[in-house]
């Protein structure tokens, strides 16, 4: 059921992203996605999830910045 729950708010939250650009940032609907991010953050497998998530793109970062130092020197010299 946690599953549900979380995919439930998941949604909700891409509809309502959308909805907010789409209506020119409504101080409203920047509420109600902070309340939606409240409570998918409230869900402990979520913000497992969102700190493994950052973790891996920094170190998805540094790759991309290496890779990028790697080739700017070889086509450079």
């Amino acid at each position: 059921m946690l599953n549900s729950r979380v995919n439930k708010l998941v949604q909700e939250l891409k509809d309502t992203q959308k909805e907010y650009i789409r209506n020119e940032k409504d101080p409203e609907l920047k509420k109600k996605l902070q309340n939606i991010e409240k409570k998918l953050n409230e869900i402990p497998i979520y913000h497992e999830y969102n700190k493994n998530l950052e973790k891996i793109n920094d170190q998805l970062f540094v790759v991309k910045e290496e890779l990028n130092e790697y080739f700017d020197k070889k086509i450079n010299n």
